[in-house]
């Protein structure tokens, strides 16, 4: 094929990319992109790229769109949710919830279709740690008492631009692994120093945000890198720069208060870290499910109909508008079948992402695929205790890490 008629792919392909791009930097810094206000500009951007996805396959025939193995799945959970919003108790929230669902799969498939060359795919993750390091750097500017936008506010623990500290915890979990397999690939040493730094900020900042579940989940899942790490003989290196962060981090840590981080560690050691309110939150929630089992009560109508079912030991002041779970949060609206295709999307990308990670010879390749992996494990832990996914910002990057793992797979020009 000319150089000519490659221009018009390469337009559409700048669009998709800016769109996305903006997407990712927007979101975390309008609150998580919680309100209405801050999620309409990711539908119009999410549409553009569509479009231009849509006319970069004509130019080049249909045979271009990569379906992946998790097309099955997806579409099956949507249609599962779409069937459920038929039979909603609450038909507006139902209808706002799947614009989201379809708005996340639709960045699932720009990333896959539009993150196609290792160049793009080096930009993309480049994006990811900035915007993780330039969500430290709010945070911890806030935390020393500094305030320089009304509202981000200073705190005794760290959120940065997010409400809840959790729920920016759970933004690093999925950054911090994916910023440390940065580090791997075949940069520059200029850069890797650059990326060391941002490192070491989103630590710091991951420590301070006092995320009990986030802390746990990302420990849990770092595991799985040390057999991965035996077979490509990557141990000694990744060891040299836990050392190398490890000491940085400790003595950056030093200089801060961490009585409240303190205070929740402590929590954990001792098995204190779940509360009474949350357990009711679940005992509530499995009475929903029990009641609609396979299609639920709707996709976006938790928030309306928990309190038919909220147990006595919640004060009625309280509103629960989410079961601190997103499992069960997912069975109770669209049933135990859309939590099926969910959980088989989950697993499925965790299970090509390492499968391809121990076939794969590149190291670029390799390095991108464990960060995206782990961080894609830890939200998946997290959401046993809180519900990250309901916040835009964490979702879209979830997906993003899953589409990153399926863009990658069976793609040698990654290596």
């Amino acid at each position: 094929m000319s150089e000519l008629s490659h221009k018009p792919a390469l337009k559409y392909d700048i669009i998709i990319q800016s769109c996305l791009i903006f997407i990712l930097i927007f979101t975390p810094l309008a609150f998580g992109a919680k309100r209405l206000w801050a999620i309409t500009p990711v539908y119009l951007a999410t549409l553009t790229a569509l479009v231009a996805l849509c006319l970069r396959i004509n130019s080049e025939g249909a045979a271009s769109f990569r379906w992946t193995a998790l097309g099955a799945p997806i579409l099956l959970f949507l249609a599962i949710a779409i069937t459920s919003s038929f039979i909603s108790a609450y038909p507006h929230g139902s209808v706002m919830a799947l614009y989201r669902v379809i708005t996340y799969i639709a960045i699932f498939y720009l990333v896959v279709n539009g993150i196609d060359t290792k160049e793009r795919m080096a930009r993309l993750v480049g994006v990811i740690v900035g915007m993780g390091a330039l969500l430290s750097l709010i945070g911890i500017v806030l935390y020393l008492g500094h305030s320089y936008y009304r509202y981000w506010l200073p705190g005794s623990t760290l959120s940065a631009t997010f409400i809840n500290r959790d729920h920016f915890a759970g933004y690093l979990e999925m950054v911090i692994p994916l910023a440390a397999a940065f580090l791997f690939t075949d940069m520059e040493k200029e850069k890797k120093v650059l990326v060391g730094f941002f490192l070491v900020m989103m630590i710091i900042a991951f420590v301070l945000a006092a995320s009990r579940g986030a802390w746990v989940s990302l420990v849990m899942s770092s595991c799985v890198l040390v057999p991965f790490l035996f077979r490509k003989r990557l141990l000694k290196r990744m060891l040299l720069a836990m050392i190398i962060c490890g000491a940085v981090t400790y003595f950056a840590l030093s200089h801060f208060d961490l009585s409240v981080a303190s205070a929740r560690a402590k929590t954990i050691i001792e098995g204190a870290g779940i509360d009474e309110l949350r357990i009711q939150m679940w005992t509530g929630s499995i009475e929903l499910i029990k009641a609609r089992p396979l299609l639920g009560w709707g996709i976006g109508s938790f928030i309306y109909v928990f309190p038919q079912f909220q147990p006595i030991a919640i004060s009625q002041r309280y509103i629960i508008d989410y079961a601190h779970n997103d499992y069960l949060h997912m069975a109770a609206e669209i049933g135990l079948a859309g939590l099926f295709f969910m959980l088989w999307i989950m697993v499925g990308a965790l299970w090509f992402g390492l499968k391809e990670f121990w076939q794969s010879g590149g190291t670029f390749k390799r390095s991108i695929l464990l960060g995206a992996s782990i961080g894609v494990m830890s939200m998946s832990l997290h959401s046993f205790v809180d519900f990250n996914l309901h916040i835009p910002a964490n979702a879209i990057l979830f997906v993003t890490l899953i589409g990153i793992i399926m863009a990658m797979r069976g793609r040698r020009r990654y290596e």
